[in-house]
């Protein structure tokens, strides 16, 4: 895991969930996902089809650490699933 280095290809539905917001690549993981940031404070997770986990369950887990730690909030309804890959909307730290 890391933070992503070089030119970073911006898949499809991470462009549709920016909408017209500007990204920034700001974390790589070890199996190919990819979080952006956005230039309206929001993040935005994708990573490609894995058998042992979802945006859902990711979402979920953020969900739960918001228990407990200043995390980003999910925003309701905005996971969205292709062929090769999903996404996740997430808005700004919770105060």
């Amino acid at each position: 895991m890391s933070i992503p280095a070089g030119d970073v290809a911006i898949p499809a539905r991470v462009r549709e969930l920016a909408e017209s917001a500007a990204l920034s690549p700001v974390w790589e993981n070890g199996v190919g996902g990819l979080t952006f940031g956005t230039d309206d404070g929001r993040f935005i997770k994708w990573g490609p089809r894995h058998l042992e986990t979802t945006m859902r369950d990711e979402a979920e887990r953020i969900r739960w650490a918001a228990t407990s730690a200043r995390v980003p909030q999910v925003r309701s309804g905005r996971i969205l699933a292709c062929a090769h890959g999903k996404g996740l909307d997430i808005g700004p730290a919770s105060v």
